[in-house]
């Protein structure tokens, strides 16, 4: 008489339906969560977004006029120099270094 052992490589029909089952609900979950995805994008994709609301109300204010007041003439400023010429360049030359500046050279 041959006794028959259960084979590892062969499960019980018991852990088999065990496994087929958390399989198909794991299977629907993640199909329920892709379904789902798709539509709230698709959804969020072709609904235009309501305006946003502001808390500050917005108000329409008349200019101020002018009439009342004249503005004191301006101070003469004295005459505006040019401090830099842009079309000209100096060449100095100190301590053996040559460099190029748009300030004239400082004689030392």
């Amino acid at each position: 008489m041959q006794s028959k052992l259960p084979s590892p490589l062969l499960g019980s029909p018991r852990s088999d339906r065990v496994y087929d089952l958390s399989l198909r609900i794991l299977m629907t979950f993640v199909s329920v969560a892709l379904v789902g995805s798709v539509a709230f994008l698709t959804y969020r994709w072709l609904v235009p977004e309501a305006p946003a609301d502001t808390l500050v109300p917005v108000m329409q204010l008349k200019p101020k006029s002018d009439a009342g007041g004249e503005k004191p003439p301006a101070p003469a400023s004295a005459p505006r120099e040019v401090l830099l010429n842009p079309g000209q360049i100096f060449k100095c030359e100190v301590g053996g270094r040559i460099t190029f500046s748009e300030q004239p050279c400082a004689k030392n």
